[in-house]
């Protein structure tokens, strides 16, 4: 585990990996080429490029990791390029089974004027990312439900005022629970959304996506993929 505290720069040579969860508790705080198990990002104004949070088994011990996400943002004006947030599907033991690597969300953002670009958050066991903060910004998106989960919830939902997210898109195969539908891949009431699109796989007969975005476009079910 590690806190980092006002205007720290931590940059990894190649992909440096770092057991346990990253808290980020300072402001001005810069991080780059990191693997982590999670991160908590408290401070202000910061920024990271190529961050990598995973969670499953990859040959090592992390110390007691938090269930409710992978990736928390609860300080204003932070950026974030090219991050991509992984609930495994397969590690250290091979395919993982059902249920576990149990993590709820992928992402969650309650800080203000927060902005990603290039953004992919994978298989937490409810939604992939919650958005509360305001002026948010998001510049593509890619996201993939979980295979394993019986009621599967969006691939991103806003709940914050004055978000504008562009290339948002979300994408399905239901492994485990062919039947299972998603009423929508993309929930929001009030943000600004441009070229959002789903995709579905099948896995077996029946299930599907609804909608893409609230009650629009789609449904993706049967034998359709996108």
């Amino acid at each position: 585990d590690a806190t980092l505290g006002d205007g720290t720069t931590l940059i990894g040579l190649g992909l440096a990996t770092i057991r346990g969860e990253v808290v980020v508790a300072g402001t001005e705080v810069r991080l780059a080429s990191l693997i982590v198990d999670s991160v908590r990002w408290r401070g202000n104004d910061g920024a990271a490029w190529d961050l990598y949070a995973r969670r499953g088994d990859f040959g090592y011990a992390s110390s007691t990791l938090l269930q409710d996400s992978m990736m928390t943002v609860s300080g204003d004006r932070f950026v974030g390029e090219n991050v991509w947030l992984w609930r495994a599907d397969h590690d250290a033991t091979g395919q993982v089974a059902p249920g576990a690597n149990g993590v709820d969300v992928g992402l969650r953002v309650s800080g203000d004027e927060v902005a990603f670009v290039a953004l992919a958050v994978e298989h937490a066991t409810s939604s992939q990312t919650l958005w509360t903060g305001r002026r948010g910004r998001v510049y593509f998106y890619q996201s993939e439900l979980a295979y394993d989960v019986s009621r599967p919830l969006p691939g991103y939902r806003v709940d914050g005022d004055d978000h504008v997210a562009v290339g948002v898109g979300v994408y399905a195969y239901f492994r485990d629970y062919h039947n299972r539908s998603l009423d929508s891949a993309i929930v929001s009431t009030s943000a600004a959304f441009e070229s959002p699109f789903a995709v579905w796989l099948p896995a077996g007969t029946g299930g599907g996506i609804r909608h893409v975005l609230n009650d629009r476009g789609g449904p993706l079910s049967g034998d359709s993929v996108v």
